[in-house]
């Protein structure tokens, strides 16, 4: 997706790096997630920026928490990818997938919680830095605190609360290691944020219209894979209201025939479940890194 100023950042499918759908709507911008599915987010920086900013910084933040990473783009190297939350195990710094989840109910969670559509999603700082001289001491424990999934407000309409959280999943590629070249912050570029809901959600909210072609196409390809798909989803799952919640409910999405054709079911979502997460030890550190052949970066203001 192009954010002003020429900033490109797109969610991608690890297996293949494909984009996920996303959709600009009004001033809101959205990725359509699919439960269950790793996710990864690849930022790449204009050039007509780094030829003024030789050296920017990445901070990503996921549903308000820190990946524990950070990167350096340069015009050598203008895209980074962010492809989970790092955490340090017996020694080692490992990366869980980055991973959609579906959001919880939780009655007492507050409007402006992380995880909320309100402030959850992706939000990314972007900052020119300039290299200081010396060197810090890397990275040596990490962890990541898992807050649960995205909470549902009590007092909203079903179909405006979070449908997608992100989780941590498997540990992918080998352990990271971090160099210890100091940065300092010179000046704030840019903040980017994007949602992330799924199809059904945005079909409720009339960010996506099925009787639209190009709208269509994003709603078949943010289906669940067919191998994924279970037996006995719920009937109150937003998939099935997407497609089944008559002109008198709620948003007045209907499921049947339109003037302008017979608009495809959608397939039932499927819970989340984790397999091989790895827990951290428990002590945290604050400070961001990257990994080999970029540098840990720490803000001296």
């Amino acid at each position: 997706m192009k954010f002003p100023g020429g900033w490109q950042v797109e969610v991608v499918r690890p297996e293949n790096a494909a984009a996920y759908a996303d959709i600009n709507h009004g001033v809101d911008k959205y990725v359509v997630g699919v439960p269950g599915q790793p996710f990864e987010v690849r930022v790449t920086a204009p050039a007509q920026q780094l030829h003024v900013s030789p050296q920017i910084r990445v901070e990503l933040t996921v549903e308000g928490r820190s990946p524990n990473v950070c990167y350096i783009l340069t015009s050598s190297q203008p895209s980074r990818t962010f492809k989970g939350f790092v955490t340090t195990v017996k020694g080692q710094h490992l990366t869980n997938q980055f991973v959609f989840g579906k959001a919880e109910r939780d009655a007492a969670a507050p409007a402006t919680a992380p995880g909320t559509s309100r402030t959850g999603g992706l939000q990314l700082k972007i900052a020119q830095v300039q290299q200081l001289p010396g060197h810090a001491d890397t990275a040596k424990q990490m962890s990541y605190q898992s807050t649960g999934a995205s909470k549902a407000v009590e007092g909203k309409k079903w179909f405006m609360q979070p449908s997608l959280s992100a989780q941590a999943g498997r540990v992918t590629g080998p352990p990271l290691n971090f160099s210890s070249t100091i940065y300092q912050h010179v000046r704030t570029l840019a903040e980017l944020s994007m949602q992330m809901e799924t199809a059904a959600i945005l079909i409720l909210r009339k960010v996506l219209d099925p009787d639209i072609p190009a709208h269509q196409a994003i709603i078949d390809q943010s289906q669940v894979p067919d191998d994924e798909e279970g037996e006995g989803e719920s009937a109150e799952s937003p998939i099935n209201h997407a497609t089944s919640r008559s002109a008198a409910d709620d948003l007045g999405a209907t499921g049947g025939d339109s003037s302008r054709g017979v608009k495809r079911e959608i397939k039932p979502e499927k819970s989340q479940t984790q397999s091989k997460v790895v827990k951290s030890e428990p002590q945290s550190s604050s400070a961001y890194s990257s990994v080999r052949g970029q540098s840990e970066v720490i803000d001296l203001t």
